[in-house]
C-alpha cells in the first residue's frame, strides 16, 4: 500500500489535489482485503504542489491503479501540526500543537515530545500490531535542536534515520553524515531497506518524508545541465528599478 501526502509549511500557501480518480468516492482500485495486514509505505512530501501528479505519467498510475482521496482536506496549513496530526489522527486543536517553532507554546518537535504526544502515535499503534516500523527524512520542525543531535529517537520505529540538516542524520540515535544529494540518499536508504526484506513474513510500515520541494532548493549535480538553453521569461518588470 502506498500512501502519498504533502504538508504546506505556510499558511498561505496552495495545495493542490494528489490526483482524481473515475469516481467521485475514490474508493476504487486498492483496497486490501481486511484478513490480510499490507506492507504500507507513506511517502510524505514537504510543500509539494498537487498539480504535479495531473502532469507526470507517474501520477497517472498512481491514480488509475490505486485510490485518491479527492474531497480530502488539510485543516491546519503548516507543516508541523500538520505532521502531528498526521502521526496523531487528530486536528491541531486537540493536539495542542499549532507552531512550527520550539520556542512557541505548542510549537515543534520539542512539544510533541514532552506533552507526551509522542509517546503514541501511528509508529506505536503500528509496531504493537507487530509491523517493523521505519522512518527516513524530516521530522517534525525542530526535531534537531530538540534532541535530534543528542542521538533521540522517538518510541516506536524500529529503523531511524531523520534529518539533522542536509548532510547529516540521526541514524538510530547515533550522528552520521552523507554525501549524495539529500533526497537522493534517502530514496536509496529506502529501497535498499525494501530490497532487504525479501522473504520477510512480517509486515512492514514505512515513512520516506522528503525536504524537496520545499525551499530553498538545492539541485542534483545530475540536473544541472538539464535545460542549457533554457531561460526564464524578461517581462518588462524582471530586474526593474523603480518598483514605487
Amino acid at each position: 500500500m502506498l500512501l502519498v501526502l504533502a504538508v504546506a509549511c505556510g499558511p498561505e500557501e496552495e495545495t493542490g489535489q494528489a490526483g482524481r480518480t473515475g469516481g467521485d468516492t475514490g474508493i476504487e482500485a486498492g483496497t486490501a482485503p481486511s484478513d490480510e495486514r499490507p506492507n504500507v509505505i507513506l511517502i510524505l512530501a514537504d510543500d509539494l504542489d498537487g498539480s504535479v501528479f495531473r502532469r507526470s505519467t507517474l501520477g497517472s498510475s498512481w491514480t488509475s491503479e490505486g485510490t485518491s482521496f479527492t474531497n480530502a482536506l488539510v485543516t491546519t496549513s503548516l507543516c508541523c501540526p500538520s505532521r502531528a496530526s498526521i502521526f496523531r489522527g487528530q486536528y491541531a486543536h486537540n493536539t495542542g500543537l499549532v507552531s512550527n517553532l520550539n520556542k512557541d507554546p505548542g510549537g515543534g518537535a520539542r512539544f510533541f515530545r514532552e506533552s507526551g504526544l509522542e509517546d503514541q502515535t501511528l509508529a506505536t499503534l503500528l509496531q504493537d500490531e507487530g509491523y517493523e516500523t521505519w522512518f527516513g527524512g524530516k521530522y517534525l520542525n525542530g526535531y534537531e535542536e530538540a534532541g535530534g543531535w543528542e542521538g533521540q529517537v522517538p518510541p516506536g520505529w524500529d529503523h531511524w534515520q531523520a534529518y539533522l540538516d542536509e548532510s547529516v542524520i540521526n541514524r538510530d540515535g547515533t550522528v552520521i553524515g552523507f554525501e549524495d544529494h539529500y533526497t537522493d540518499w534517502l530514496s536509496g536508504e529506502a529501497a535498499r531497506y525494501i530490497e532487504g526484506r525479501q522473504g520477510s513474513s512480517r509486515p512492514f510500515f514505512m515513512q520516506v518524508s522528503t525536504m524537496d520541494t520545499h525551499t530553498p532548493l538545492v539541485i542534483p549535480g545530475r540536473h544541472q545541465n538539464a535545460y542549457p538553453d533554457a531561460r526564464a521569461p524578461r517581462p518588462p518588470s524582471f530586474n526593474e528599478a523603480d518598483v514605487s
